[in-house]
């Protein structure tokens, strides 16, 4: 379970970019380093096999994001 912040309204939409990292996160979860590749590179897979990957967020109590993958069968 995460127990983060949550990611703002402003940042929400550029999670996806490559190599964007939200702010203030590197100095949050120093345990948890990374470059920022994942989410784009999920979603740019997932898109290919015409699914679609969405994020939501809150940074009001009680905090959370949530993905939702969407594939068509």
């Amino acid at each position: 379970m995460d127990r983060g912040p949550g990611i703002s309204m402003e940042e929400l939409p550029k999670i996806f970019n490559r190599f964007y990292q939200v702010k203030g996160s590197k100095e949050q979860h120093q345990e948890h380093k990374g470059v920022g590749i994942g989410l784009s590179l999920a979603k740019e897979i997932i898109e290919r096999q015409k699914g679609s990957l969405v994020a939501y967020s809150s940074t009001e109590p009680p905090t959370f994001t949530r993905f939702e993958a969407v594939f068509m069968i």
